[in-house]
C-alpha cells in the first residue's frame, strides 16, 4: 500500500468511529422538567424549546424558554418532539476538521516545497517529503481542533417517539 492509501484508510477510520455512538442509542422517553424542542407546523416549521410539563387529552404542555406561562401543543401539530441530552463539547468534531484541515495544507505545503522551486513564493521547508508534512500538519490541526472544539458547547437533542 502506498502512504496515500493509509492516508485514506486513516480518514476512514477517523471520519467514521464518533459516528457508531448515534446507532447504539435508545429511543428515550420524556419526564417532568426535561429540556424538549417541539417541531410544529404553524405557517412554516418552526421549533420552540422549553421544559416539559405535562401531558393531558393529546396536548403536551410545555413552558417554553420565552414565555411566562405554559403552551399547549396539540399532538396534531407536532411534527416531531426532541429531548435534550445537555450542552456537550465539540472537541471530536474539530478535531476531525483539524486533521483534514491539517492534512491538507501539509499536503500543499508538501508539494510546494517538492516541486524544486526556488521561487520565493515558496514555503522554506528543507528535504521534506509530502507525505511527512501531510501528517505533521494533521496532527497540529488535530490540536488545535480539539483545543477550539471543546471550548464550543452546543447542546444535543434525540428523538422522542409520540
Amino acid at each position: 500500500m502506498t502512504t496515500y492509501s493509509y492516508f485514506a484508510l486513516f480518514v476512514i477510520i477517523i471520519i467514521a468511529c464518533p459516528f457508531q455512538e448515534c446507532y447504539n442509542r435508545e429511543m428515550p422517553n420524556i419526564l417532568v422538567n426535561d429540556r424538549v424542542r417541539v417541531w410544529v407546523k404553524e405557517k412554516h416549521l418552526k421549533n420552540h424549546t422549553g421544559v416539559f410539563k405535562k401531558f393531558r387529552n393529546d396536548t403536551l404542555f410545555i413552558h417554553l424558554d420565552n414565555a411566562d406561562t405554559l403552551v399547549p401543543f396539540p399532538l396534531g401539530s407536532v411534527l416531531l418532539l426532541e429531548k435534550s441530552l445537555g450542552k456537550k463539547s465539540n472537541s471530536g468534531r474539530g478535531t476531525i476538521y483539524g486533521i483534514v484541515g491539517g492534512m491538507v495544507v501539509g499536503l500543499t505545503v508538501g508539494i510546494l516545497n517538492s516541486s524544486g522551486s526556488q521561487d520565493n513564493d515558496a514555503i522554506p521547508v528543507p528535504n521534506v517529503t509530502p507525505a511527512l508534512t501531510m501528517f505533521g500538519g494533521g496532527l497540529l490541526g488535530a490540536m488545535i481542533g480539539a483545543g477550539l472544539g471543546g471550548e464550543i458547547k452546543t447542546e444535543h437533542w434525540v428523538k422522542v417517539e409520540i
